[in-house]
This record gives C-alpha cells, sequence and structure tokens, in this order.
C-alpha cells in the first residue's frame, strides 16, 4: 500500500513540475510578446488597420511680365491601391480582370510592378492609373464590378497654354525617377512630378508645395471607420517672368520654318524679354507622358527640337563681338578716340585676303566710334592686329567671354576664347 501511495506522489510531483514548467513557458512567451515586442506587433496591428493616402500639391503658376498665364494647372483622377490590398495574385487579377474589360490593357504582372516601382510602407496608396477625367472615371467606378481595392485620388496635371512658344523658357515636368527621388532634396514620393527642364526645373523649390495627406482607420474589408488625421496641401507659389509673350510671338514668326534663335534683353535691367529658339516642340504632351517611341523621335530627330539654342547652342559671337576690340584697344593704348583705319572694303594679311561686310568701296577713313556705329570690320582687323591676341584673349576674360552667364535655366554651354593654346591644339 505504501508503494502503491508513493507512486502516485511521484506521479503527482511529475504532474505539477510539467503544468509549473508549462505555465512559465506561458508566462515567458507573454512576456515576450507584451514587453520585448509590444512596439512591433503594435505596429504590425497599426499596418493592418492604417491607411495613409497622400494628397499632391497644385504646383504654382508660370506667368509672363504683362501677367499672362504660361503655365497653369488643371484637375484630373488617379486610381490608388493599397500595397496591403494586392498581396495576394488573385485581387491582382480581380483588377486586371475589370480592367481589361474596360479597354485599359494592363497585365497582373504590370499591375505588381507598378506597385512595386512606387512602394513605400505597405500602408502608402501608389497611383495604378493616371490622368483619368471626371467622365471617365464616372465610367469605372459607377460599374457594380469596380473593385474595392481601388479608390480614385483628385490630382493635378501641368498645361502649358502658349505650347512651343514658351517650351525652352519653361521647360516640361514629368514623373519622377529613382536616381532623382535619391538626388532631389525634399518629401518626394514615386509618382510625383518633378520639374525636368526650364524653368521648371530651375525653380522646383519654389514652384513644387507641399503635399498633402489624409490618415484613414479601415475595417478588415478595407473600408474606412474614420479619418484619423489629415494635412491640407500647400499650392506652390506663382512665378512672374520678365519674358514677353507678345514680343516671342513675333520672334517665332519671324524664325518660321529657320534654325536659330532670338534673344532679347532690356539692357537697362538686364531682364530678357525674348528668348525664342527655333525649331521647338510642345511640352504638354510631355508633362502628360509620352510613351518610348515618342520620345525617341524627339531624340533622334535631325532638327533636335528640344535644343534651346539660346543657352546651349555654341556659335562665333560675328560683330557682337567686335565692342571688346574695341574696349581692349582703348584700355592698352593700341589707338585712342583719334586713330583711324581706311576701309576698303578688304584687307590682305600674309597670303589671304579678309572682306569688310561693305566690299564695293568699303566705310573709308574710319575710327572707334564710327567703325562701332558702321560694324566695319576692316577697322577691327587693324585693330586686333595692333592689340595683340594675347590683350584680346584677356579683356575677352574680364568681359566673360567663354563663361557661364548664370542665366536662371539649367543646361547653359560654356563658350571659349580662341587664344593660342585653343588654336595649338587643333
Amino acid at each position: 500500500m505504501s508503494g502503491d501511495r508513493i507512486s502516485f506522489n511521484a506521479r503527482l510531483h511529475l504532474w505539477r513540475g510539467m503544468i509549473i514548467f508549462s505555465l512559465l513557458i506561458l508566462l515567458i512567451a507573454i512576456f515576450r510578446l507584451q514587453v520585448l515586442q509590444s512596439d512591433q506587433y503594435i505596429s504590425l496591428a497599426a499596418k493592418n488597420r492604417l491607411r495613409l493616402v497622400r494628397m499632391p500639391p497644385a504646383r504654382g503658376r508660370i506667368l509672363d511680365a504683362n501677367g499672362t498665364v504660361l503655365a497653369t494647372n488643371v484637375q484630373t483622377f488617379d486610381l490608388m491601391v493599397y500595397p496591403l490590398d494586392v498581396q495576394k495574385p488573385e485581387a491582382a487579377e480581380e483588377i486586371r480582370v475589370f480592367l481589361n474589360r474596360k479597354g485599359i490593357p494592363l497585365t497582373g504582372e504590370d499591375i505588381l510592378a507598378r506597385v512595386r516601382r512606387d512602394y513605400t510602407v505597405p500602408y502608402r496608396a501608389v497611383d495604378l492609373i493616371q490622368n483619368l477625367t471626371l467622365t471617365q472615371l464616372a465610367s469605372l467606378a459607377g460599374d457594380p464590378e469596380f473593385p474595392r481595392q481601388l479608390f480614385p485620388v483628385p490630382v493635378w496635371k501641368r498645361v502649358y497654354p502658349a505650347g512651343p512658344l514658351v517650351a525652352h523658357v519653361l521647360g516640361y515636368v514629368g514623373e519622377i525617377t529613382r536616381e532623382e527621388l535619391e538626388r532631389l532634396p525634399g518629401d518626394y514620393r514615386g509618382g510625383d512630378y518633378v520639374g525636368k527642364s526650364g524653368v521648371e526645373e530651375y525653380y522646383e523649390a519654389i514652384l513644387k508645395g507641399l503635399p498633402g495627406e489624409e490618415a484613414l482607420e479601415v475595417d478588415a474589408r478595407g473600408r474606412k471607420v474614420q479619418r484619423i488625421g489629415y494635412t491640407e496641401p500647400k499650392e506652390g507659389e506663382d512665378l512672374h517672368l520678365a519674358l514677353d509673350l507678345g514680343a516671342q510671338k513675333l520672334a517665332s514668326d519671324l524664325m518660321a520654318g529657320r534654325r536659330g534663335a532670338v534673344f532679347a534683353m532690356d539692357v537697362h535691367n538686364g531682364n530678357v524679354k525674348v528668348l525664342f529658339s527655333s525649331p521647338g516642340y510642345d511640352a504638354n504632351p510631355m508633362a502628360w507622358g509620352v510613351s518610348s517611341k515618342e520620345w525617341n523621335a524627339l531624340m533622334r530627330d535631325p532638327v533636335r527640337p528640344m535644343l534651346n539654342r539660346v543657352i546651349a547652342g555654341t556659335y562665333p559671337p560675328a560683330s557682337t563681338f567686335k565692342v571688346i576690340p574695341a574696349f581692349a584697344a582703348l584700355a592698352e593704348g593700341s589707338i585712342t578716340r583719334r586713330t583711324t583705319f581706311t576701309c576698303t572694303g578688304a584687307m590682305r594679311v600674309g597670303n589671304r585676303i579678309f572682306r569688310c561686310w561693305k566690299r564695293d568701296g568699303g566705310h573709308g577713313a574710319e575710327n572707334v566710334v564710327t567703325g562701332l556705329r558702321d560694324s566695319c570690320d576692316v577697322f577691327f582687323y587693324q585693330t586686333g592686329l595692333r592689340t595683340g591676341i594675347d590683350n584680346l584673349v584677356k579683356w575677352g576674360a574680364k568681359f566673360g567671354v567663354g563663361e557661364p552667364t548664370g542665366i536662371d535655366l539649367p543646361g547653359e554651354a560654356r563658350g571659349n576664347i580662341a587664344g593660342p593654346a585653343w588654336k595649338l591644339e587643333r
């Protein structure tokens, strides 16, 4: 009997030990979940309930010197989706079937690729379809089979009423690239639009505005429960240019069918009134998105319509340079205001003949004042020889020849002073 009791007590102690051990394991697990990993699991729970919708701001308008609008915005709609809602292949397939039925040719892989491209966190919405009109949106959202994972967000798109007239000045906006996301300062996300060239790029920080954001709590089916927070988007600042659209139109008419550039500046204050490059392009399709085929056609066009010939083309300065040898010669004492040279319409240097633009008889006796007035080539041939190439290069450098002007446009090319070193290299 005592042996049975001892055996029973042993089994009882064993069971007690197992229960205590199990409780200890359970307590350790609870401590780990509730204390050590509490933040992680709270975060995971929040991700299943939290949805963030980015509200793009309207870019600031761009206006000419008279207040004419050169760049503004129109409202369109994007269809957005949360990465959490398309994790399963069947969800992407449901969206694909619906969009294909509506004439939008996206594959399931296209949908997932777009989500991956703009993905930051699973509860932040990403663009799936862009630039829908109100009519197009109504056709999609009014369908009884409209996928519950999709929802529309109003967005602003850039338009340029003057089209090609000011394309090289304004530039255009386009969707931000991965490289730009890494390089540009500020709160940018995949799908945002940024300035790609011209004034749009140079003054990006002023024009872009600040995005807003809506934080929503949703239930297990993704339906809105309540708004947790909302930040109003802040519109970008308007930008007033010195450019005169009327004068720009005149330059366009004068350059019709020609390649070249027209530039006009107010000499009293340096304001640029005309900056026109021909041929040009229409920035509107660029801002709304062009296909690779269309982009490649622009890049390969032999007349190079995307080239801003005013700031990125490099050309001999011709008679506009004459003021520099005139100043250099006077400063170095090579000539005085009374020094004269006779222009017969041509001048021989070595075995070459250099002609004046007025070949028939020339200008006769010219001094520095009349030489500039008449733009006499022979007078400045003589002045240059007397002043010397080294002095011409020195004073050209003092006037900034060969250096960028610092105009507030990206892509300005450097010029060149063709001195002895440059000549020897060639």
